[in-house]
């Protein structure tokens, strides 16, 4: 009997070999720190005028803002506090959690060494001086970005990119104007801000 012998080939059951190789990165912007040289201020105890009313006060140190970065990086400043916003401003003094006065963060600028002031937008375009006789105040809106202008090179308000900015700060707070009744209880203050920095 003959019986046929068919003769073939046919692929190995093993895969010759494979490597996969992942590529990856990004595009980063230089590094900026930001820090604060007061971590607490307390501005002491006050009392009412003759009248009943607590008049504003004005130029209150508050602390010295530093940012410095690796290199000259565009750069947005946001504000906010743990009291709440009230008419565009943020809540001074309150009672029983209810604001009685506004208060105003400001301060003067110093961009590599040379004078500079803030400028403020939504949506950073169309920026505005912040400055009122000359202080610049910071916008603490949250829809509000406070942006850096180097006076010397400020053909327009617009971002200057800088590597140090120092803001020498202070707080104004707002005249109480009905006149205060201790009856309703204590007037305090008593709130965090925070700074945060967004880049450009």
């Amino acid at each position: 009997m003959f019986v046929p012998v068919f003769l073939c080939s046919a692929g190995s059951a093993f895969a010759a070999g494979s490597a996969a190789l992942q590529v990856t990165g990004k595009i980063a912007p230089s590094a900026c720190h930001l820090s604060i040289s007061n971590v607490e201020v307390d501005v002491g105890h006050h009392t009412p005028h003759s009248e009943g009313h607590y008049p504003e006060a004005s130029g209150i140190p508050l602390t010295e803002l530093s940012i410095s970065c690796a290199a000259p990086m565009g750069v947005k400043l946001l504000m906010s506090s743990t009291a709440p916003v009230q008419a565009a401003a943020l809540t001074g003094w309150s009672q029983n959690g209810s604001g009685v006065s506004a208060l105003d963060v400001g301060g003067v600028l110093m961009l590599d060494g040379e004078p500079g002031f803030m400028a403020y937008s939504s949506q950073d375009a169309n920026w505005k001086d912040s400055r009122v006789d000359g202080v610049s105040y910071l916008q603490p809106m949250p829809y509000l970005k406070n942006t850096f202008v180097k006076t010397s090179t400020a053909t327009s308000v617009a971002p200057t990119a800088f590597k140090n900015a120092v803001i020498d700060m202070h707080i104004n707070l707002g005249r109480i104007n009905q006149k205060v009744d201790f009856s309703k209880g204590e007037i305090k203050l008593d709130q965090t801000l925070a700074f945060e920095i967004e880049y450009m």
